[in-house]
């Protein structure tokens, strides 16, 4: 099992101990070749891992594959974030610049 949700969850509550800056809006970007999952007991859904987001002010960012992108759809989009297909290596470095030049200069 990849717990892909756990990690979600588990960053935007700061269990790792993470360096965020609580002033600013901090995004997560994970790559995943999984659909989402959770290992974790009791278990972590997409809902809890939104609501963890959205309260700490954290946005999800995803690349996956095509068949894998419904299970991180709404916590991309509910979080402010966005979510993208894994694909070419040209693909995904531009959505990855494109990522980048919206979360630095854009209104997040």
């Amino acid at each position: 099992i990849e717990a892909s949700y756990d990690v979600i969850y588990n960053a935007a509550l700061n269990t790792y101990g993470l360096s965020w800056d609580r002033d600013k809006r901090n995004i997560h970007i994970q790559f995943a070749d999984e659909i989402g999952q959770t290992a974790q007991s009791p278990s972590i859904d997409p809902y809890l891992a939104i609501n963890a987001l959205k309260s700490n002010n954290q946005a999800y960012y995803i690349f996956t594959l095509p068949g894998s992108l419904y299970t991180y759809h709404d916590i991309a989009s509910m979080s402010g974030g966005k979510a993208f297909s894994l694909g070419s290596i040209i693909q995904m470095s531009q959505d990855l610049i494109s990522t980048s030049k919206e979360i630095c200069v854009g209104s997040n």
